[in-house]
Parts: C-alpha cells; sequence; structure tokens
C-alpha cells in the first residue's frame, strides 16, 4: 500500500525531472501532471529510491485527529530535544519545544507542541499546539491550536486560531 508519504533528498534532480514533464507534455490520464511520472524519470535517469515500513497510520485530516497524532508522537519521541528555553516554568511531559521557542512563568503539558520561535508567557497551556512564531500570554488554554504568528492574550478555554490571527487584548 503505497500512503502517499515522500522525502526527497535532491530537490534539484526531482526538480529537473517535473521540467522534463512539462517540456515533453508527458500528462497522465485526464490531462494532468503526475509525481510518480516524476519519479518514473527519476529512476530511468538512475536515481535510487527505498522504502520503509509504516506501522501506524496516524492521522492529520482533522483537528481532534491532530491533536491525537501529536499526543501520540510525543509520547514516542518525549527524549527529543528541542532547543528552545524554559525559564521559571513547569514543564508537564510529554511536551516538545522548539528552536528559540521560549516559555516564561508558564505551566506547559502534557502532550503539548511548542513550534520553533512561539513564546508562552504567565499562561497554562495543556495538550495544545503552538504553531512557528506563535504568542500566548495571560492565558489559560487546552484541547487548542494557535497558528503561525497568532496572538492570544487574556483568553481561557479552548480554541483553534489561524495563522497570522489575534485573540483577546493584544497590543501590536
Amino acid at each position: 500500500t503505497l500512503i502517499g508519504i515522500y522525502y526527497v533528498r535532491d530537490l534539484s534532480r526531482l526538480a529537473t525531472a517535473i521540467r522534463y514533464l512539462f517540456e515533453t507534455g508527458r500528462k497522465g490520464p485526464g490531462g494532468e501532471y503526475f509525481l510518480t511520472d516524476a519519479f518514473d524519470v527519476m529512476l530511468k535517469d538512475g536515481a535510487v529510491f527505498r522504502t520503509t515500513s509504516v506501522t501506524d497510520w496516524l492521522d492529520c485530516g482533522t483537528i481532534p485527529a491532530l491533536q491525537e497524532t501529536t499526543a501520540l508522537v510525543l509520547e514516542r519521541e518525549n527524549d527529543r530535544p528541542g532547543g528552545g528555553t524554559v525559564e521559571d516554568s513547569v514543564i508537564l511531559p510529554p511536551v516538545y519545544v522548539g528552536p528559540g521557542a521560549r516559555i516564561v512563568r508558564s505551566v506547559v503539558g502534557p502532550h503539548t507542541s511548542v513550534e520553533a520561535g512561539a513564546s508562552i508567557e504567565d499562561s497554562v497551556v495543556r495538550r495544545s499546539i503552538v504553531f512557528a512564531d506563535a504568542r500566548i500570554g495571560s492565558s489559560a488554554i487546552g484541547d487548542s491550536l494557535v497558528g503561525r504568528n497568532a496572538r492570544v492574550d487574556g483568553y481561557a478555554g479552548s480554541l483553534n486560531v489561524g495563522d497570522h490571527s489575534t485573540v483577546g487584548s493584544v497590543s501590536t
């Protein structure tokens, strides 16, 4: 079974194969270009592909599924260093604190991922995903998603905040 996940180390080689498809007009059914055809071009040019086994199907197609999958990954990779800083705070594992992320005077976890550059100050954040460069201040949230570059201030409860959004009385 093919699950549709690919990791390509040599992106320039893939780009060359895709350009070849465009230049030759090689299309699949319905007149569409297919990534698998680019892989075929790469194979014929000598590229080597490896496969790996998948032991779990981890769904990320809905918010609850993304939260459940994140919790499972955090449980399995609890020893993975993140590179962020934690000051005067309590971390309840499993928690991931990404590079450049800051947690100050807060309680974070369990099952919380704080991505690169995000910051949490004077807050409680549980069972949540705080995406890159998001800012949370003076809040108590759980079962939440806070999008990239989003700002949350003075909020209590569960919320799903899109990228570049603002919730509460955030000053710029």
